[in-house]
């Protein structure tokens, strides 16, 4: 009861730290940033973002679920994300309000469902699944429910501002102003330094990569190619990797998973991320494992 006590009178902290953990940001400061680069960006992306974290944070209050990680904005954004989510995707109308709140709630226990296991990090991998399930049950039953893609305009040639904001303000599925993106930059910077600077490297990494791999400027200078990159970054930098050599082969699969992933028309939100983060884990377990094996065949 005490600890409820404390969520309750920490309720604004903890809703910013939710936001910000997006971000792997702990750091309400962060979260604000964040919002306010929303703001910029849409006031209906910055409200469903709040109304997302908060309903993802009060299912996990119900649910009992750990005091400290519900404190800590951990069972909260994913549930930020779906919010974003539903106004990317489809028209502020009563159904998909209803959706983004179903959404929100169930991102919660899945999350902790990938809390439970050991093997590999959930990361936003909820938000992810909860998001292709509502696309999809919105496709069989509402077809007409969702709103069309955006368009991107045509560009002859890179644009270097551009490309570094929206390689941030992609996180949040924001498409509108680099100036959004400066934001999320700042929320990193104000918590972690050494982070930030690791993300700028991770655009730095994805713009050749993904020119490479045949992406035009269009799709690079809006950060499609960015944003996956910089979330792999963060989340080795973060502790899921000890090496430099790890997160660039991370980067560089998020970008070659997101080219594929456009290429074959797919809507992969954070997908990219989650499968880098996943596959440097694994790769680095077995290089350790095999490399064990050889000193103690050596030692014998």
């Amino acid at each position: 009861m005490d600890a409820l006590k404390t969520l309750r009178s920490e309720a604004l902290p903890c809703i910013g730290r939710g936001v910000a953990q997006v971000m792997f940001q702990d750091n309400a400061l962060s979260g604000l940033l964040i919002l306010v680069g929303l703001l910029l960006s849409s006031w209906t992306a910055a409200v469903l973002a709040v109304a997302g974290c908060l309903v993802s944070t009060l299912t996990a209050l119900a649910l009992r679920y750990p005091c400290e990680d519900i404190r800590n904005g951990l069972y909260g954004f994913n549930g930020t994300l779906v919010g974003v989510a539903a106004g990317v995707f489809f028209p502020l109308t009563p159904l998909p309000l209803v959706l983004m709140v179903v959404g929100a709630a169930l991102s919660t226990p899945l999350a902790r469902l990938f809390a439970r296991q050991r093997f590999l990090p959930g990361l936003t991998a909820p938000f992810v699944l909860l998001v292709w399930g509502i696309l999809a049950f919105s496709v069989a039953v509402f077809p007409e429910l969702r709103l069309p893609a955006a368009e991107l305009t045509p560009v002859s040639e890179l644009n270097w501002w551009e490309t570094f904001g929206f390689s941030f303000s992609q996180v949040y599925l924001q498409g509108v102003t680099p100036w959004t993106g400066l934001f999320f930059f700042a929320a990193i910077a104000v918590n972690s330094p050494l982070v930030a600077l690791a993300t700028l490297g991770a655009v730095l990494c994805s713009i050749p990569l993904g020119e490479s791999l045949g992406n035009d400027y269009a799709i690079v200078t809006s950060g499609l190619m960015g944003y996956n990159a910089v979330l792999t970054a963060i989340a080795l930098e973060k502790g899921f990797s000890d090496s430099g050599a790890w997160m660039v082969l991370g980067v560089s699969f998020s970008v070659l998973l997101q080219s594929v992933g456009l290429a074959l028309g797919l809507t992969t939100l954070t997908a990219p991320f989650i499968l880098s983060v996943w596959m440097v884990m694994i790769v680095q377990r077995l290089w350790l494992t095999a490399r064990g094996w050889r000193r103690s065949r050596k030692a014998a």
